[in-house]
């Protein structure tokens, strides 16, 4: 495959819908060292197209990118083939041109070490982070993080759903900063919710405080206390504030599958992550109905879809392989 052809393929990735299967297929071919040349160069010809720079807060973040890349070997990378693979992965991401991080003045930071944990669609993982904190994510997403701590603020990124559990240091706040919203905590636990796709972002509070900000709106700030859970829409970029028990809704962890007031749309969805499955449905023909239900640690997929056959009146289903079709 020639410098071309490279290109075409990587750009065939960003402007037309792929599978799962076929993004993480392509994901393990992109941090690969195949063709390392090649991917550099087209991912800087599409850079220049696109040329969109990212907002002030997620540079601040994502500038620091000396990173390295953990692939199964631990490689160390060039720092420019990283942080251009590093680039990549957060348009593999987003899946979207237009929400691209343009990088630049990079090589100033050169020791700083970045790493990332990336938990595939079916699994969950805890890691351990530099300064003894606890991040729990959630299947799909994506934590970019330091190896170290430095500065006055220990600082995160994350594309997913995780659970913080953060060791105080009043003299370093932690904050994980998302494509629309930050969140600062001290010492306490809560939970980030930022799927790309998604058309809302989450915080919630299950311990202590944090201060929630959004990145079109600097000087909006929201201060939530446990149980509360802060909502910001994308689209008509308002905030709203609710009342949940949060350590139910935690439970995510243990494995559980807990909906209060969620639309069939937002199940489907989990199940989809936590199963690895693609279900298949009319979105127009599913109604506007809410409902409440509580899907078991062990329980299989098969399982979970005769809960909402026996909840929901003319629910009816056929599953084929790791397909899902709803009549």
């Amino acid at each position: 495959m020639n410098t071309q052809e490279t290109s075409n393929f990587i750009r065939k990735f960003f402007t037309q819908p792929l599978t799962k299967d076929l993004k993480n297929r392509f994901g393990q071919w992109l941090i690969s060292d195949h063709l390392n040349d090649e991917k550099n160069h087209a991912m800087q010809e599409l850079w220049v197209e696109e040329s969109t720079e990212a907002n002030a807060q997620t540079l601040e973040d994502l500038e620091m990118l000396h990173l390295r890349i953990a692939d199964s070997s631990r490689k160390r990378f060039r720092i420019n083939s990283i942080l251009k693979v590093a680039a990549a992965i957060a348009l593999l991401i987003t899946g979207s041109l237009s929400s691209y991080i343009f990088l630049n003045s990079t090589q100033r930071y050169g020791e700083v070490k970045m790493l990332q944990c990336f938990v595939p669609y079916g699994e969950r993982k805890s890691i351990q982070l530099p300064d003894g904190s606890v991040a729990w994510l959630n299947a799909g997403s994506l934590l970019i993080y330091p190896e170290e701590f430095r500065g006055d603020i220990r600082s995160l990124y994350l594309s997913g759903e995780a659970e913080f559990t953060v060791t105080k240091n009043k003299k370093k706040p932690f904050i994980v900063k998302t494509n629309h919203i930050q969140v600062e905590a001290l010492g306490t636990v809560f939970t980030v919710t930022s799927f790309p796709g998604d058309s809302t972002t989450k915080a919630m509070l299950e311990e202590g405080s944090v201060r929630v900000g959004v990145n079109k709106k600097e000087h909006e700030n929201r201060i939530l206390i446990p149980n509360e859970l802060l909502t910001y829409s994308h689209n008509s970029e308002k905030i709203t504030v609710a009342s949940i028990d949060a350590k139910q809704r935690a439970k995510w962890k243990e494995g559980y599958l807990i909906f209060q007031a969620a639309t069939l749309a937002e199940i489907f969805t989990d199940i989809e992550r936590r199963h690895n499955v693609t279900i298949s449905y009319d979105k127009q023909r599913l109604g506007t109905g809410i409902y409440n239900v509580k899907f078991m640690p062990n329980e299989t997929v098969e399982q979970n879809f005769e809960v909402l056959h026996e909840l929901i009146s003319g629910f009816n289903y056929k599953i084929k392989g790791n397909v899902i079709y709803i009549n």
